[in-house]
Protein backbone atom coordinates (compact mmCIF):
# COMPACT_ATOMS: atom_id res chain seq x y z
CA UNK A 1 0.00 0.00 0.00
CA UNK A 2 2.64 2.31 0.97
CA UNK A 3 4.29 1.55 -2.66
CA UNK A 4 1.20 2.20 -4.41
CA UNK A 5 0.85 5.72 -2.51
CA UNK A 6 4.98 6.49 -3.43
CA UNK A 7 3.96 5.81 -6.39
CA UNK A 8 1.28 8.03 -6.85
CA UNK A 9 3.03 10.70 -4.85
CA UNK A 10 5.70 10.21 -8.03
CA UNK A 11 3.97 10.60 -10.76
CA UNK A 12 1.96 13.84 -9.37
CA UNK A 13 5.48 15.17 -9.33
CA UNK A 14 6.92 14.75 -12.07
CA UNK A 15 5.01 16.51 -15.33
CA UNK A 16 6.84 14.78 -17.64
CA UNK A 17 5.77 11.00 -16.26
CA UNK A 18 2.19 12.24 -16.54
CA UNK A 19 2.67 13.00 -20.22
CA UNK A 20 4.12 9.55 -21.12
CA UNK A 21 1.02 7.75 -19.09
CA UNK A 22 -1.17 10.29 -20.85
CA UNK A 23 -0.03 8.98 -24.32
CA UNK A 24 -0.06 5.51 -23.14
CA UNK A 25 -3.52 5.34 -22.15
CA UNK A 26 -4.72 7.58 -25.08
CA UNK A 27 -2.61 5.47 -27.41
CA UNK A 28 -1.67 2.32 -27.14
CA UNK A 29 -4.88 1.38 -25.29
CA UNK A 30 -7.46 2.16 -27.88
CA UNK A 31 -5.23 0.09 -30.30
CA UNK A 32 -5.55 -2.80 -27.38
CA UNK A 33 -9.46 -2.20 -27.64
CA UNK A 34 -9.09 -2.16 -31.36
CA UNK A 35 -7.59 -4.99 -31.75
CA UNK A 36 -9.83 -7.17 -29.79
CA UNK A 37 -12.97 -6.52 -31.41
CA UNK A 38 -11.03 -7.01 -34.46
CA UNK A 39 -10.19 -10.44 -33.14
CA UNK A 40 -13.86 -11.40 -31.69
CA UNK A 41 -14.96 -10.40 -35.65
CA UNK A 42 -12.65 -12.10 -37.29
CA UNK A 43 -13.21 -15.45 -35.26
CA UNK A 44 -16.70 -15.23 -35.67
CA UNK A 45 -16.49 -15.32 -39.12
CA UNK A 46 -14.16 -17.48 -39.39
CA UNK A 47 -16.04 -20.34 -36.63
CA UNK A 48 -19.38 -19.30 -39.11
CA UNK A 49 -17.33 -20.18 -42.47
CA UNK A 50 -15.91 -23.43 -40.98
CA UNK A 51 -19.11 -24.18 -39.73
CA UNK A 52 -21.26 -23.73 -42.90
CA UNK A 53 -18.30 -25.94 -44.36
CA UNK A 54 -18.85 -28.79 -42.21
CA UNK A 55 -22.31 -28.80 -43.08
CA UNK A 56 -22.29 -28.90 -46.55
CA UNK A 57 -19.06 -31.68 -46.17
CA UNK A 58 -21.71 -33.55 -44.11
CA UNK A 59 -24.55 -33.27 -46.72
CA UNK A 60 -22.64 -33.99 -49.21
CA UNK A 61 -21.56 -37.46 -47.28
CA UNK A 62 -24.73 -38.24 -46.29
CA UNK A 63 -26.49 -37.61 -49.88
CA UNK A 64 -23.19 -40.09 -51.09
CA UNK A 65 -24.49 -42.78 -47.98
CA UNK A 66 -28.01 -42.48 -49.09
CA UNK A 67 -27.00 -42.87 -52.89
CA UNK A 68 -25.45 -45.76 -51.83
CA UNK A 69 -28.04 -47.31 -50.19
CA UNK A 70 -30.96 -46.12 -52.79
CA UNK A 71 -28.92 -48.25 -54.97
CA UNK A 72 -28.71 -51.57 -53.04
CA UNK A 73 -32.48 -51.42 -52.73
CA UNK A 74 -32.81 -51.18 -56.49
CA UNK A 75 -30.31 -53.80 -56.66
CA UNK A 76 -32.36 -55.95 -54.70
CA UNK A 77 -34.95 -55.42 -57.00
CA UNK A 78 -33.05 -57.21 -59.57
CA UNK A 79 -32.01 -59.74 -57.45
CA UNK A 80 -35.32 -60.37 -56.32
CA UNK A 81 -36.69 -61.10 -59.59
CA UNK A 82 -33.91 -63.73 -59.87
CA UNK A 83 -34.92 -65.35 -57.00
CA UNK A 84 -38.83 -65.70 -58.38
CA UNK A 85 -37.40 -67.13 -61.57
CA UNK A 86 -35.64 -69.71 -59.47
CA UNK A 87 -38.37 -70.54 -56.79
CA UNK A 88 -41.03 -70.56 -59.60
CA UNK A 89 -39.15 -73.41 -61.53
CA UNK A 90 -39.82 -77.02 -61.06
CA UNK A 91 -36.81 -78.85 -59.23
CA UNK A 92 -38.13 -81.99 -61.76
CA UNK A 93 -36.09 -82.32 -64.10
CA UNK A 94 -33.26 -81.91 -62.28
CA UNK A 95 -31.33 -80.76 -64.79
CA UNK A 96 -33.41 -78.07 -65.96
CA UNK A 97 -33.17 -76.93 -62.55
CA UNK A 98 -29.71 -76.44 -62.22
CA UNK A 99 -29.59 -74.71 -64.77
CA UNK A 100 -31.47 -72.35 -63.57
CA UNK A 101 -29.67 -72.29 -60.06
CA UNK A 102 -26.41 -71.42 -61.96
CA UNK A 103 -27.93 -69.17 -64.26
CA UNK A 104 -29.64 -67.12 -61.05
CA UNK A 105 -25.98 -67.77 -59.24
CA UNK A 106 -23.93 -66.17 -61.99
CA UNK A 107 -26.34 -63.18 -62.09
CA UNK A 108 -26.11 -62.17 -58.38
CA UNK A 109 -22.43 -62.94 -58.73
CA UNK A 110 -21.99 -60.21 -61.78
CA UNK A 111 -24.15 -58.22 -60.08
CA UNK A 112 -22.07 -58.33 -56.63
CA UNK A 113 -18.68 -57.35 -59.15
CA UNK A 114 -20.16 -55.02 -60.92
CA UNK A 115 -21.31 -52.82 -57.74
CA UNK A 116 -18.57 -53.60 -55.01
CA UNK A 117 -21.15 -55.61 -53.15
CA UNK A 118 -19.42 -57.51 -50.31
CA UNK A 119 -21.33 -60.59 -50.50
CA UNK A 120 -24.99 -61.70 -50.82
CA UNK A 121 -27.14 -64.24 -49.49
CA UNK A 122 -30.99 -66.09 -50.07
CA UNK A 123 -32.21 -67.91 -47.65
CA UNK A 124 -34.44 -70.83 -48.82
CA UNK A 125 -36.75 -73.05 -47.08
CA UNK A 126 -34.47 -75.76 -45.16
CA UNK A 127 -35.74 -78.86 -47.03
CA UNK A 128 -35.12 -77.07 -50.50
CA UNK A 129 -32.51 -77.74 -52.89
CA UNK A 130 -30.62 -74.80 -53.03
CA UNK A 131 -30.31 -74.13 -49.44
CA UNK A 132 -27.39 -76.76 -49.66
CA UNK A 133 -25.30 -74.54 -51.55
CA UNK A 134 -24.46 -73.03 -48.76
CA UNK A 135 -22.65 -70.05 -50.15
CA UNK A 136 -25.08 -67.98 -51.75
CA UNK A 137 -27.74 -69.53 -51.04
CA UNK A 138 -28.47 -70.72 -47.44
CA UNK A 139 -31.33 -72.54 -45.68
CA UNK A 140 -33.55 -70.01 -43.40
CA UNK A 141 -32.13 -71.31 -40.06
CA UNK A 142 -28.92 -69.73 -41.14
CA UNK A 143 -29.81 -66.45 -40.33
CA UNK A 144 -28.71 -66.98 -36.91
CA UNK A 145 -25.67 -67.40 -38.28
CA UNK A 146 -25.94 -63.46 -39.18
CA UNK A 147 -27.59 -62.73 -35.91
CA UNK A 148 -31.35 -61.74 -37.09
CA UNK A 149 -34.58 -63.89 -37.39
CA UNK A 150 -36.90 -64.25 -40.14
CA UNK A 151 -39.69 -62.48 -37.67
CA UNK A 152 -38.02 -59.14 -37.72
CA UNK A 153 -38.82 -58.24 -41.08
CA UNK A 154 -41.29 -61.14 -42.34
CA UNK A 155 -44.12 -58.17 -41.22
CA UNK A 156 -42.63 -55.99 -43.49
CA UNK A 157 -43.10 -57.17 -47.03
CA UNK A 158 -40.66 -56.19 -49.61
CA UNK A 159 -39.70 -53.42 -47.49
CA UNK A 160 -36.00 -52.94 -47.03
CA UNK A 161 -34.71 -53.19 -43.74
CA UNK A 162 -31.42 -52.12 -42.82
CA UNK A 163 -29.35 -53.79 -39.95
CA UNK A 164 -25.74 -53.63 -38.98
CA UNK A 165 -24.33 -56.31 -37.06
CA UNK A 166 -20.80 -56.93 -35.68
CA UNK A 167 -18.46 -59.79 -35.80
CA UNK A 168 -20.11 -61.81 -38.63
CA UNK A 169 -18.63 -65.27 -40.06
CA UNK A 170 -18.87 -65.13 -43.85
CA UNK A 171 -17.94 -68.42 -45.50
CA UNK A 172 -14.25 -68.25 -46.16
CA UNK A 173 -14.96 -68.41 -49.81
CA UNK A 174 -15.87 -64.61 -48.93
CA UNK A 175 -14.19 -63.47 -46.35
CA UNK A 176 -10.67 -65.04 -47.72
CA UNK A 177 -10.23 -65.27 -43.50
CA UNK A 178 -10.16 -61.51 -42.97
CA UNK A 179 -13.52 -60.94 -41.29
CA UNK A 180 -14.99 -57.37 -41.73
CA UNK A 181 -15.29 -55.75 -38.43
CA UNK A 182 -19.24 -55.21 -39.05
CA UNK A 183 -21.74 -55.26 -41.76
CA UNK A 184 -24.52 -53.24 -42.98
CA UNK A 185 -26.83 -55.51 -44.85
CA UNK A 186 -30.39 -54.49 -46.19
CA UNK A 187 -32.66 -57.40 -45.82
CA UNK A 188 -36.01 -58.03 -47.86
CA UNK A 189 -38.71 -61.11 -47.08
CA UNK A 190 -40.44 -62.41 -50.12
CA UNK A 191 -43.25 -65.40 -50.22
CA UNK A 192 -43.00 -66.81 -53.29
CA UNK A 193 -45.34 -69.49 -54.55
CA UNK A 194 -46.03 -70.03 -50.76
CA UNK A 195 -42.18 -70.55 -49.78
CA UNK A 196 -40.81 -68.43 -47.52
CA UNK A 197 -37.86 -66.82 -48.76
CA UNK A 198 -35.02 -63.64 -47.66
CA UNK A 199 -32.63 -61.73 -49.28
CA UNK A 200 -29.82 -60.20 -48.21
CA UNK A 201 -27.22 -57.77 -49.37
CA UNK A 202 -24.26 -56.68 -47.55
CA UNK A 203 -21.63 -54.08 -47.49
CA UNK A 204 -18.89 -53.52 -44.78
CA UNK A 205 -18.03 -50.85 -42.36
CA UNK A 206 -14.86 -50.28 -43.81
CA UNK A 207 -16.81 -49.11 -46.82
CA UNK A 208 -18.63 -46.80 -44.62
CA UNK A 209 -15.90 -45.71 -43.19
CA UNK A 210 -14.83 -44.42 -46.95
CA UNK A 211 -17.03 -41.63 -46.14
CA UNK A 212 -16.16 -40.44 -42.91
CA UNK A 213 -12.29 -40.60 -44.54
CA UNK A 214 -13.19 -38.44 -47.27
CA UNK A 215 -14.92 -36.13 -44.87
CA UNK A 216 -11.75 -35.62 -42.86
CA UNK A 217 -9.30 -35.43 -45.11
CA UNK A 218 -8.04 -31.92 -45.99
CA UNK A 219 -10.85 -30.68 -44.21
CA UNK A 220 -9.80 -27.49 -41.84
CA UNK A 221 -13.43 -27.69 -39.70
CA UNK A 222 -12.00 -31.05 -37.90
CA UNK A 223 -9.07 -29.47 -36.08
CA UNK A 224 -12.10 -26.69 -34.93
CA UNK A 225 -14.15 -29.27 -33.62
CA UNK A 226 -11.51 -31.16 -32.23
CA UNK A 227 -10.00 -28.17 -30.27
CA UNK A 228 -13.73 -26.78 -29.52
Amino acid sequence: MKLFTSLINTIKEHFRLKLIICFILCAILPLLILGTISYKISYNIAKDKILKETAISCEKNQHLLENRMTQIENLEDSIHFNLCMLCTTAEQPMSNYLDKLSAVRNNIASIADSFNIYHVNIFLPDDSFASKEGLTFCSLSDLKKYKVQLSDFSKQGLTPNWIFRKDINFPYMVSKGEEPSGVLSCYRYAKINSQKTCLAVHITSEELSNYLNTFSEGNPSLSYIINS
